[in-house]
Order: structure tokens, then C-alpha cells, then sequence
């Protein structure tokens, strides 16, 4: 599903650890080793934001066990991440489409990426 992503408004549509919301994958993709120690794996980005806040200590209680020394250094970039996304709480979060410039889902392109994959 890396063909889809979220412009982040509120933080309320996208999900944390799912979704496409910073970067090019998923953070369940990018932050394995911590999607597997979470102990939630739904909620949105708005979810996270409040319920563990930006800074490291409040986020270790999101998993199953203390974090090592590695996984530590994982969750410093995950937070950083985090800290990267502004929410504006009056706009809604955008689906975006990656195949189109403008990101948007159009039945045209669709159709013409479909009939370029079918033509291998």
C-alpha cells in the first residue's frame, strides 16, 4: 500500500504505525523491532501524540518490556519522527495518491497504470 499516504492535518485519520504519514513506508515497516514490542498497534498519529507525547521516557511505556540499548536508539528516531509532525486541529488529514502529481486518485490513471502493468 505504498502507493497511498497522508498530508497530516489533525493527526486523527492517519494510523500511527500502519499508515504512510512521514517518509516513504510505513513505521511498523521502518520501526520493526518496536512494532513487535508495542503494545498498541492501532491508534492514529493523534492517538500517539497524546497519549505519549515527544518525549522518549513517556513512549517506553508503549511496549512490552525495557527497550535495549539498540532498540533505545530506535525509539530516539521514532521520536524524532514524531516531533517532525505538526498537527493543525481545524484541517482534516488528506488521503494522497503517489502516482499523480497533483495526489490525487483519478479513475484516468488508475486505469492507465493498470493497462501499463498488464502489458508485461
Amino acid at each position: 500500500m505504498d502507493s497511498f499516504s497522508w498530508q497530516i492535518g489533525n493527526g486523527r485519520m492517519a494510523m500511527f504505525w500502519m499508515d504512510i504519514w512521514c517518509g516513504n513506508h510505513p513505521s511498523k515497516q521502518e520501526f520493526t523491532r518496536l512494532f513487535r514490542l508495542a503494545r498498541q498497534k492501532e491508534g492514529t498519529l493523534a492517538d500517539f501524540m497524546r497519549n505519549y507525547g515527544l518525549s522518549g521516557e513517556e513512549w517506553n511505556d508503549l511496549f512490552t518490556r525495557s527497550l535495549l540499548g539498540r532498540e533505545e536508539v530506535m525509539l530516539s528516531k521514532l521520536v524524532v519522527r514524531v516531533s517532525s509532525a505538526v498537527l493543525v486541529l481545524d484541517v482534516e488529514d488528506n488521503f494522497c495518491w503517489a502516482h499523480d502529481r497533483n495526489e490525487e486518485l483519478s479513475v484516468r490513471k488508475c486505469s492507465e497504470l493498470l493497462i501499463m502493468d498488464g502489458g508485461d
